[in-house]
């Protein structure tokens, strides 16, 4: 019986030699970043008013501010506003303070009730005039304050998507310029490390409304304008690449 050692020593010897020749292919990579930006007309806005009102006790103040808070509604209302997309966001009640000389402390010579309510407005890219006209109408309540006016996109995630897409197709395209620069051949993404950004565009301060004013009475009131410009969603990758 003829051995057959050999045959077997010949086929390890193959198996070695293959595996000997991968081993001397060298591997690396590429490291890249990406952007890719979406740029989007707002579709939403957000706005907060508040009244505050004083009385010799709470029960006053309350009354006082309850009347200009059912104007507010009003206005709200009949520009066609759900109270599904209104919230009383801050209740307070409130000491009204004054120092005595006399007596060396402060002491109480009233009551204030504050009442802030936010308001959503829907469909905002729709009917833009809409937010403006319910603005013109709540600054025809004496001593109403406005403020937190904010522009913003309901549903985001198609635009974070199309974002994200740009970001890595950019990082691709920047990965194979540089391997080609380099002369050498780009392989699969072998890591990828993501980053957002976007900020609602926001209005910031308040604006204290007091109607009634004598230079108000004289004048013709003009109509507000309110643009909502446009919002930017960028998306961010970090992308490793092998090459060979």
């Amino acid at each position: 019986m003829k051995r057959k050692y050999p045959a077997i020593l010949f086929l390890l010897f193959l198996f070695l030699l293959f595996f000997s020749c991968k081993a001397k292919e060298k591997f690396g990579n590429i490291s890249v970043n990406g952007k890719g930006s979406v740029t989007v007309a707002p579709d939403i806005a957000h706005l907060r008013i508040s009244i505050s009102e004083r009385g010799d006790t709470s029960k006053k103040a309350q009354i006082l501010t309850n009347k200009k808070i059912t104007k507010a509604l009003d206005a709200l209302h009949n520009a066609g506003i759900e109270n599904k997309y209104m919230q009383t966001s801050a209740l307070s009640f409130q000491n009204e303070l004054e120092w005595n000389k006399n007596l060396h402390k402060n002491i109480i010579t009233g009551r204030i009730v504050s009442q802030s309510i936010s308001i959503t407005f829907k469909d905002f890219d729709k009917n833009p005039a809409r937010l403006a006209n319910v603005l013109d109408n709540l600054g025809t309540i004496d001593g109403i304050g406005i403020s937190n006016l904010t522009f913003d996109i309901e549903d985001s995630k198609k635009h974070y998507i199309k974002a994200r897409k740009l970001a890595f197709q950019k990082a691709e395209q920047k990965a194979r310029e540089l391997a080609d620069y380099a002369k050498i051949k780009l392989g699969k993404a072998i890591s990828i490390t993501e980053g957002t950004s976007y900020q609602p565009l926001c209005m910031t301060g308040s604006q204290q409304n007091i109607a009634h004013r004598e230079n108000y009475i004289n004048e013709s009131p003009q109509t507000s304008e309110l643009p909502g410009g446009e919002i930017t969603i960028s998306y961010s990758v970090h992308v490793v690449f092998e090459t060979k």
